[in-house]
């Protein structure tokens, strides 16, 4: 499968790391299941003024209008198999760390899925790091 990672620097925020692979993986498994495997995918990743800001963009699918905010409440699915528990459980990781995941809308034909990290409360972008977002670390 055709996966990208486009990043544009460093980023630093406090977070729990497995908790955002779990996220991650998620996000990328559903632009790669709906892309039947072949992509592309593609993580962006940069820095805003408050934070990460990471877009999943694939050119699979994409997502009705009518179930757009359906596919975030636990147990909801358009596949055949799973739980329909994982953009849930995405989502909760995320807005438990301060940020927020939502689907936006994407290039011509393209999926987005925006994940917004906030860095930790009362710190600042460390001023060494003048370039936007490259990898979002953990600790």
């Amino acid at each position: 499968a055709d996966i990208e990672v486009q990043e544009a620097g460093e980023v630093h925020i406090t977070a729990d790391g497995e908790q955002l692979r779990q996220v991650f993986l998620n996000l990328g498994l559903n632009a790669l299941d709906a892309t039947d495997g072949r992509g592309p995918v593609v993580f962006r990743l940069k820095e805003t003024a408050g934070g990460a800001l990471v877009r999943t963009l694939d050119a699979g699918r994409g997502v009705e209008t009518a179930i757009r905010e359906q596919i975030f409440e636990p147990f909801f699915t358009t596949k055949t198999t799973g739980t329909g528990l994982g953009l849930s459980i995405a989502r909760r990781i995320i807005e438990d760390h301060g940020g927020t995941l939502e689907l936006e809308e994407g290039p011509e034909g393209w999926t987005c899925v925006k994940v917004f990290l906030p860095f930790a409360e009362g710190k600042a972008k460390p001023p060494e790091l003048s370039e936007p977002a490259a990898a979002v670390e953990t600790g």
